[in-house]
């Protein structure tokens, strides 16, 4: 079965550097479109975050597991965590930051709770929050 896009959201991506201790520079200038996807058929999901300005640039590729933990450091400025890699997130308003947070958690959530657990989350193909 194929993914489905679950929910979406627009921030500048950083990425932690683990040996400077510190966020790098963001792979590209500008926002970026992160995408949650879920493939019904195995019970899983990734988020894709891509370059505005050209959507084949491809700066994120995780799988998101119940493991992840994601945090918000301020109103705008989110991160999630997964054994390889630390993700910053910094969101253009407080209302798109809560937003994309609220449906991340819920994804934690349910992936917690395990193979069928009742969805809160959003249906696939449904209105996406900006």
């Amino acid at each position: 079965m194929s993914e489905t896009c679950a929910f979406s959201g627009q921030a500048v991506i950083y990425l932690y550097d683990a040996a400077l201790r510190n966020w790098g520079t963001p792979p590209v200038s500008g926002y970026s479109r992160l995408d949650m996807y879920f493939n019904a058929g195995a019970g899983t999901y990734r988020v894709i975050g891509r370059a505005m300005d050209n959507p084949n640039n491809v700066l994120i590729n995780a799988n998101i597991t119940k493991e992840v933990v994601y945090s918000k450091t301020s109103d705008t400025f989110h991160q999630w965590q997964d054994p390889r890699s630390l993700y910053g997130m910094n969101f253009g308003s407080k209302d798109g930051a809560d937003q994309f947070c609220a449906n991340f958690e819920g994804v934690i959530v349910q992936l917690q709770a395990g193979p069928g657990a009742r969805s809160s989350m959003p249906v696939p193909g449904a209105a996406k929050p900006a």
